[in-house]
């Protein structure tokens, strides 16, 4: 990994911020706080994360996800918590 970037928060504010590594290796280039990264398929791993933390008397994963979020719409069909993570997976090519 060439470089990366590291930010600890609370609720109220940014405790700390640390870098690591070059945005050009070709020029040495340091990676600065103001260079933005592209978060990738980890936004999968928090949202599955979260879902499970509400398993216990929490919403109903089978459930439409537009009974929770009205605006959120899947053309194709109906999706659900479990659906829509392996939605999400097949269209990043990673289900085998």
């Amino acid at each position: 990994m060439p470089d990366a970037t590291i930010a600890l928060k609370d609720r109220e504010r940014t405790l700390g911020i640390k870098t690591y590594g070059h945005s050009d290796l070709a020029i040495g280039a340091p990676v600065d706080e103001d260079i933005l990264f592209e978060i990738g398929s980890i936004g999968k791993s928090f949202t599955a994360i979260a879902l499970l933390g509400h398993v216990a008397g929490g919403p109903d994963l089978q459930a439409p996800v537009a009974n929770y979020l009205p605006w959120f719409e899947v053309p194709s069909r109906p999706s659900n918590a479990p659906n829509g993570l392996a939605e999400c997976e097949a269209r990043m090519g990673t289900l085998n």
